[in-house]
């Protein structure tokens, strides 16, 4: 059913989502994740009423859409809403042969056939006014995951994610509705200026249009933050920059600091183009980069896989903007794939997670205010903090706080030279001994100082012997020294606290 053209949809403001709930929960919270942006972009405010829902430990049920929406208005404790989505995807995986897609009688070999899994979306999808029992637009979608390769042949193939499935349906299902025309004039209270640095890789790409189109990125990039944090990023000025583009993020970062003057109480972003990302671009390190609780950050305007790139490439490249501007409030990576903070491309998140939500509502305060030092010290004591919450031991944090620490001794690159004025300045900036041993720890770790390692990792655990990460450390220095059995015992120790071995960042 198309959306009638006297609906008077736009001057609606907020749309209740409700996903049938189904056995794969990951797809389903990406389902829903992917409605959210898509309804959000066009300047509506969405109710996820699944974690209303599931916060209250509570359901609903219906044989018919239209009593689902009946069970979700009589819940008093969700917020009253325009407009009730209900949606109902249904997700198979199947065997894809590839010989099927030879093209060629010599490319077929049917002894020793090539199979692959691949996703099959199916989508029932109905919108609705509270008041009419009729849905306002529905549709239904079939979608069965798209391959892609580089070459003629099948050499290396690229599938689309699952998040792309939906958006491909939603951009076809949703293509009538308009954008809202309730304009948001409210202010936040939290404004931060951004200086563009905009290089020739993009500016040569995009001639024309490269101001448009950052417009757009900042202005979904806005969204996101302004929903979560009450903050806004504001765009002072655009300059055009020459960078000598490298394709690993890190040095074009150094790049931009090294040529870029800083302003007070201003973010610089630097934009560049990767010509070779093409579709195979999987960690966000290849995409962007940024200072952690710095100024300074870099992105690279990043491909989208063709059926989904003229609409949803905006919303991508916004995601990693607000990915590197939450590293510059101090914002960590965690292992959570429904979190915008999770490291690996790939996956449609917008949403923060409970840690870094409460890392950046404590490091918005007074940013600028603050000086390095005290921004610094603030940020140290937050994460011990949250480290020391319970269920929250697994979370790394050393990186962070070595990280955060040694960004505020480059400040004076004297004091390496100066051994008393460094511990007096660890002592000082980290209150707590058990993190002061576990950074001097992870610092020697990766000077490949393995046995003074060994030293103070032990003692960070005398004083914690619940510390998993130092735990994990201690494994990965016996590792290193060929203590397999010691190696062992550490490793399954930090195990039972369940640390995420693989987001620690071992070389």
């Amino acid at each position: 059913m198309k959306l009638s053209k006297n609906s008077d949809f736009a001057s609606k403001d907020t749309i209740t989502v409700f996903v049938y709930p189904q056995s794969r929960d990951k797809h389903n919270e990406t389902y829903l994740q992917v409605v959210q942006m898509d309804l959000q972009c066009k300047g509506y405010k969405t109710i996820n009423a699944n974690r209303l829902l599931l916060d209250k430990n509570d359901f609903i049920e219906g044989n018919s859409y239209r009593e689902l929406v009946d069970a979700l208005i009589a819940k008093d404790y969700l917020p009253s809403s325009d407009i009730v989505l209900i949606a109902r995807p249904i997700w198979e995986r199947i065997y894809l042969s590839l010989n099927n897609l030879a093209e060629s009688p010599d490319e077929q070999d049917l002894e020793n056939e090539r199979r692959i899994f691949v996703e099959r979306l199916s989508s029932y999808v109905a919108l609705y006014y509270p008041n009419l029992h009729e849905p306002i637009l529905s549709f239904i979608a079939c979608d069965t995951t798209y391959l892609y390769s580089d070459s003629d042949h099948l050499g290396q193939l690229y599938k689309e994610l699952p998040w792309m499935l939906v958006a491909k349906q939603l951009t076809k299902g949703f293509k009538d509705i308009p954008i809202c025309r309730i304009v948001d004039n409210s202010t936040t209270d939290y404004q931060f200026n951004v200086s563009l640095w905009v290089d020739e890789s993009y500016r040569a790409k995009f001639p024309e249009t490269w101001k448009d189109r950052l417009n757009l990125r900042f202005l979904f990039a806005n969204d996101i933050l302004r929903s979560q944090f009450n903050i806004e990023l504001k765009v002072t000025n655009y300059n055009e920059w020459k960078s000598r583009f490298d394709t690993e993020m890190e040095e074009t970062l150094i790049r931009l600091k090294e040529t870029i003057i800083l302003k007070p109480d201003e973010f610089v972003l630097g934009i560049t183009l990767n010509k070779e990302l093409r579709t195979n671009w999987t960690e966000k390190s290849y995409i962007g980069f940024a200072t952690l609780l710095g100024e300074h950050a870099a992105i690279t305007g990043q491909p989208s896989f063709p059926e989904v790139a003229e609409h949803w490439n905006p919303i991508e490249e916004a995601i990693t903007i607000v990915h590197e501007v939450g590293h510059l409030f101090g914002a960590i990576h965690v292992p959570d794939e429904s979190s915008i903070m999770y490291p690996t491309s790939g996956f449609l998140s917008y949403e923060f997670d409970s840690v870094n939500k409460q890392i950046i509502e404590s490091t918005k305060n007074n940013f600028f205010k603050l000086d390095r030092k005290k921004r610094a010290h603030n940020y140290i004591k937050k994460l011990i903090d949250l480290r020391n919450i319970p269920d929250s031991n697994s979370t790394p944090i050393l990186s962070s706080i070595t990280s955060s620490f040694l960004g505020l001794c480059l400040q004076d690159s004297l004091i390496f030279n100066d051994i008393d004025k460094l511990d007096s300045l660890l002592v000082e900036m980290i209150y707590d001994s058990v993190y002061i041993y576990g950074v001097l720890g992870y610092m020697l770790f990766y000077q490949s100082e393995f046995e003074k390692a060994e030293v103070v990792f032990k003692k960070a655990i005398d004083y914690d012997s619940n510390f998993a990460e130092a735990h994990w450390y201690l494994s990965q220095v016996y590792k290193q020294t060929h203590d397999k059995r010691r190696a062992k015992i550490h490793r399954r120790i930090a195990e039972r606290y369940s640390v995420n071995n693989w987001l620690l960042d071992i070389k």
